[in-house]
């Protein structure tokens, strides 16, 4: 029995090919314009049209295993750090660029940080300063005046600003404050109990204890300071909102 589809339904396929067609015009093409491999002909478009579309593509890019998925944006992006890997480079390279120029702050900036030998060399002590300011924290004032200040170079101490648009508006930027001082990605993580939960602490605390003695600490002194910044954090996950009351409050709240 022969079937007819309505015009609705050719209208949506040709539409549908079209977009294809289109993404692969800037994403797959070659010099002979859309590329066919990466279609799957073995497959009808009628019947799976993702799979006829992208098919020999998927089956050509496997997702590698440091990836949890991979498409074309992908592919892209690696592409753009390519690109900006030859760019800083060539910039670090440039004994000529006009002192001062964007290059040669780039350069230099590139540079330094590329500069292993010297950086293991420096350890601690481009630190020192700011670690001194921390020590002498004293009182509540003092805390303040040091949070500001870490703010104000963009290190978000305790909590993060920024701008974003009204949830209500969109036209419109509005200032944000969120909740932070965590070093685990979410308040659950300090303060669920069960096996998984209390083995990615564990292994959290094991991190920061590490961190401490390669900063010169010894083993004994760094398990003591840990367990404080543990305490801390955690009293900073009690007074954490969930993700879902966070959402919930941030589509209510306008600033």
């Amino acid at each position: 029995m022969e079937h007819h589809m309505s015009n609705s339904q050719k209208s949506l396929i040709a539409t549908l090919l079209l977009l294809a067609f289109s993404l692969a015009t800037v994403f797959g093409q070659t010099n002979h314009g859309y590329d066919r491999a990466s279609l799957d002909p073995n497959t009808a478009a009628c019947t799976d049209f993702y799979q006829y579309a992208n098919g020999g593509w998927i089956a050509a890019n496997p997702i590698p295993a440091a990836y949890s998925n991979w498409g074309v944006a992908n592919l892209l992006d690696e592409h753009n750090r390519d690109m900006l890997h030859e760019i800083l480079e060539a910039a670090a390279k440039n004994t000529r660029a006009p002192k001062g120029s964007s290059e040669q702050k780039v350069g230099d900036y590139y540079a330094t940080c590329m500069d292993e030998a010297k950086v293991e060399a420096d350890g601690l002590k481009p630190l020192a300063p700011e670690l001194d300011r921390i020590a002498k924290i004293k009182d509540q004032k003092t805390l303040q005046d040091e949070i500001a200040r870490l703010h104000s170079m963009g290190i978000n101490v305790l909590f993060g600003t920024g701008s974003t648009q009204d949830f209500k508006n969109s036209a419109e930027v509005t200032a944000e404050v969120d909740q932070g001082g965590l070093g685990l990605p979410d308040r659950d993580y300090y303060l669920k109990t069960d096996e998984k939960s209390t083995h990615i602490k564990d292994e959290y605390v094991k991190h920061v204890a590490k961190m401490l003695e390669l900063m010169g600490d010894d083993a004994a002194k760094a398990a003591t300071e840990t367990q404080t910044i543990l305490a801390l954090e955690t009293k900073l996950a009690e007074a954490s909102m969930t993700r879902s009351k966070g959402e919930s409050r941030q589509t209510s709240i306008t600033a």
